[in-house]
């Protein structure tokens, strides 16, 4: 991602007071403090919610014990949940200033520091070593990042031999553009959706083994309604909620947006 763009990126997601109007809101909710199911509605921005990551996490095999990174990771919610889940250690990776101090809070809040580590930085030069991490796991962050073949040598770098690539991401359908806003951008100068097609190939360029590759478009629509008890959504920091999530559903009914999900190993 060039330098503009993501300092676009980071002005449309850390919208002025973003990290306070989020830590009040669950502290308004959620006095006593929480774990992590309670702030499902709020920090799981993406396709499907807490259902979606339940999904991925079946198809990514996340055990105890293992060091996953999320990428993209915004408010921290999978990783905090992959983290009370499973026992393992998350680091999450996000480039929103306002997102990663909203990440730490809420870690606080939910007493799981031991296991989740919020780090802010760029996913095309991330700060960690070659070969830490045993899963890479992204949910809705590539359509921000506008050099995949670079994001996806990063991605390849910091696992380990044997280790996976797991994601669930929107991608370009056959009929294009899209209608915006969308919930990620509200201009085309923001979106950098990739065909299902393009993606794979620039995977496999780097290495990576496909294990899996399904388009989950059809299911993510089926989903049933997942109202937050606490009231808590993603329109504490998404402006013109609605009207993103109906363009949502329109790309997809009109074949302009699919939701992709990929389970890619290291050899």
């Amino acid at each position: 991602m060039g330098e503009k763009p993501a300092d676009d990126v980071v002005q449309y997601w850390g919208s002025p007071g973003a990290a306070a109007r989020i830590l009040h809101a669950v502290r308004l909710e959620l006095p006593e403090g929480a774990a992590p199911a309670d702030l499902a509605g709020l920090d799981h921005v993406h396709s499907g919610g807490l259902l979606a990551t339940k999904a991925l996490a079946d198809a990514a095999g996340i055990g105890p014990g293992i060091q996953v990174l999320d990428v993209g990771a915004g408010l921290g919610g999978p990783a905090r949940w992959l983290a009370s889940q499973f026992g393992c250690r998350v680091t999450c990776l996000d480039l929103t200033p306002e997102f990663c101090e909203a990440a730490v809070a809420l870690t606080k809040l939910t007493r799981l520091t031991s296991l989740v580590e919020v780090v802010q930085g760029d996913a095309l030069n991330t700060p960690f070593d070659d070969e830490r991490f045993d899963v890479v796991w992204a949910q809705n962050a590539f359509m921000n990042i506008s050099d995949k073949a670079q994001l996806f040598r990063e991605l390849h770098r910091v696992l380990k031999p044997g280790g996976k690539l797991v994601f669930q991401e929107p991608m370009a359908g056959p009929n294009q553009p899209i209608h915006y806003p969308v919930t990620w951008a509200d201009r085309p100068e923001l979106s950098f959706l990739a065909s299902p097609a393009d993606c794979r190939e620039w995977v496999e360029a780097v290495g990576f083994q496909v294990r899996r590759w399904e388009d989950v478009t059809t299911w993510l629509t089926t989903l049933p309604p997942q109202p937050d008890p606490h009231g808590l959504s993603f329109e504490i920091f998404v402006s013109e909620l609605p009207l993103k999530a109906n363009n949502n559903v329109r790309n997809r009914k009109e074949g302009r947006l699919l939701q992709w999900q990929a389970v890619c190993a290291r050899p």
